[in-house]
């Protein structure tokens, strides 16, 4: 882990990617449990952007955020 910054937050030293994650249904549900695990084992960095698949990467990853909260 590092800090961000000169603030508290810490984030882990690698992230995942969403980029193409999600082509499909079957892509979503392998794309939500890869979220799920990374975040289980540490990582707190996921890298997304609106335009990823026209935001079905972005309903995924919220899927997971929201699951784990």
């Amino acid at each position: 882990m590092k800090r961000l910054a000169n603030g508290g937050l810490k984030i882990s030293n690698i992230g995942i990617g969403t980029y193409k994650g999600s082509l499909n249904e079957e892509d979503d549900i392998l794309q939500f449990n890869a979220i799920i695990d990374s975040v289980l084992s540490g990582i707190n960095v996921i890298d997304t952007c609106s335009n990823f698949r026209g935001g079905r990467s972005e309903r995924v990853v919220g899927g997971a955020v929201a699951y784990l909260i």
